[in-house]
């Protein structure tokens, strides 16, 4: 019997600069963020903007799922 054994690093998907960056714009309110809303903030970063449409590629989660991220993101005074 073959096997094949698949290792995931926990990698992040933030390049290291842009944390920095955005560490030092919000502090440890982007920390406080969950992977989601912080892939979310980053996107905007890095792209200079992001919106319902633009965060539903970046997660295979239903759009219902990402609306309430989203709005929560474009109410908080960052």
């Amino acid at each position: 019997m073959q096997q094949t054994l698949l290792e995931l690093s926990l990698a992040s998907l933030i390049p290291d600069e842009t944390r920095v960056q955005l560490l030092g714009m919000f502090g440890e309110e982007f920390n406080r963020l969950d992977d989601f809303e912080q892939l979310i903030v980053t996107t905007a970063a890095i792209e200079g903007w992001v919106n319902h449409e633009r965060a539903c590629q970046l997660t295979t989660q239903h759009s219902r799922e990402v609306t309430q991220p989203c709005r929560a993101l474009s109410t908080e005074a960052f």
